[in-house]
């Protein structure tokens, strides 16, 4: 008898999307089971943990396939966010003890149904029957071979239920600009199962994805560097979450403006070392500097914001989650930089002594080179450690474009030693 039956009728990245909660489940000793509608239940063959229940009927019938769960088990959950409304009101919401969504993503929206959305990206999606025989047939040719001159770049930009509305600008931009990549797209690459492709992910070094299932499955590969395509109509919340490993995280009407950061985040991808790097982090565009690894928060990246949160009409996020993502991708001896987006680096700091804590005041350089000094702190440097032990006494506010967030962590970085360095960072006009 199974101790707690998941009903996922839709979508293979959607069923992607819970295993790691059944994962969980079944390391805490209890005996797990996945409903999925036939036409997307092979992904299921893929894990051991979570044994598989096919629903063979039209996956909006949810009474149905619960009433047909009911018989297998008495503690059925209803992970769906997508189907008739009245249904997932009453099978899915319901028990949640909600009557609509309340996160930011239908990603994580599945997570709180479950009541695991405190677990949300802690927990790994884990392929434990996967097949090397079928992920080496998917393997071009003398493509993987240690003397390989190529990278290979994953791409897929083809989407059923996301369409993408600028694929064939992005397969071209990505071609031109990347000559000497084996660009391989994945809606050519016919699998088996669908983890199949797993033996690529691995082998690559970055996958581009719009808003489709290789964005759910590229989770099982966590090094894997991804750009990420998001879906943002009718409203963001259709769109996938923000994941630690999402080198770019862009929607889809910001695309045309945005293509050049997507090259720049293929090609800091390189620049990524196990430790030492420097990484600086702000709200908006992205600046080049070869000797710094970008970090970027885009608006909708956060699962919080201005607009969400206090109904403004930015969206400015939250200083606390976008220090806290920072974190997530950073490795034990990086430096982060956390700074506004238009906040150059001259980097006259030696090498040897970034690990002190410092801020900075703005610096405003005019066309004939003259610095003024401006009263705003545009500039806070600091190793992982020190971001740390400061976060908790980091305050809940709006990282937007007033002056009272960087006056505020200026005084926290000032109490824990801190010391200033104005004019070594510099705003052009």
């Amino acid at each position: 008898m199974m101790d707690k039956l998941f009903i996922q009728l839709s979508k293979t990245g959607d069923l992607c999307g819970i295993l790691p909660i059944a994962y969980a489940a079944s390391q805490r000793g209890e005996k797990v089971g996945i409903m999925a509608s036939k036409e997307f239940a092979d992904i299921l063959d893929g894990v051991s943990y979570a044994e598989k229940i096919v629903f063979d009927d039209k996956p909006w019938l949810i009474k149905e396939a619960f009433e047909q769960a009911k018989k297998l088990c008495e503690n059925v959950v209803v992970t769906m966010t997508n189907g008739p409304v009245a249904e997932i009101e009453k099978y899915a919401y319901g028990p949640a003890g909600q009557k609509h969504a309340v996160t930011d993503s239908f990603c994580r929206e599945s997570w709180k149904l479950a009541g695991c959305l405190k677990d949300w990206g802690k927990i790994p999606l884990a392929f434990d029957k996967r097949d090397r025989a079928r992920e080496d047939a998917l393997m071009p040719k003398g493509w993987f071979t240690k003397g390989r001159k190529k990278k290979i770049m994953l791409v897929s930009a083809g989407s059923v239920s996301s369409p993408f509305p600028y694929r064939d600008l992005l397969m071209k931009l990505l071609t031109l600009n990347y000559p000497n990549f084996n660009i391989i797209d994945l809606g050519l690459i016919k699998a088996e199962r669908f983890y199949d492709l797993l033996g690529l992910y691995e082998a690559a070094h970055c996958l581009v994805s719009v808003d489709t299932a290789h964005l759910h499955l590229a989770a099982a590969v966590p090094t894997l560097p991804v750009m990420a395509l998001i879906q943002d109509r009718p409203i963001y919340w259709y769109g996938s979450a923000w994941r630690p490993s999402h080198h770019f995280h862009c929607r889809y009407r910001d695309f045309p403006r945005r293509a050049m950061e997507l090259f720049t985040a293929i090609d800091n991808v390189s620049m990524s070392e196990p430790g030492n790097n420097i990484l600086q982090v702000y709200h908006g565009g992205v600046h080049k500097n070869d000797a710094v690894r970008y970090f970027p928060i885009q608006p909708g990246s956060c699962r919080r914001d201005a607009v969400n949160c206090l109904d403004d009409k930015e969206h400015f996020p939250m200083l606390q989650d976008v220090i806290r993502m920072v974190m997530q991708v950073a490795k034990p001896n990086d430096v982060i930089h956390l700074c506004r987006e238009d906040t150059k680096s001259e980097l006259s700091i030696p090498r040897e002594d970034i690990s002190t804590p410092r801020y900075a005041f703005r610096m405003n350089r005019d066309k004939d080179g003259n610095d003024t000094f401006f009263p705003a702190v545009d500039l806070f440097a600091a190793p992982v450690d020190f971001w740390v032990k400061i976060f908790p006494s980091i305050p809940d506010v709006v990282m937007g474009a007033d002056a009272y967030w960087p006056r505020i962590l200026m005084e926290i970085f000032r109490a824990n030693g801190a010391v200033e360095i104005s004019g070594v960072f510099r705003n052009d006009f």
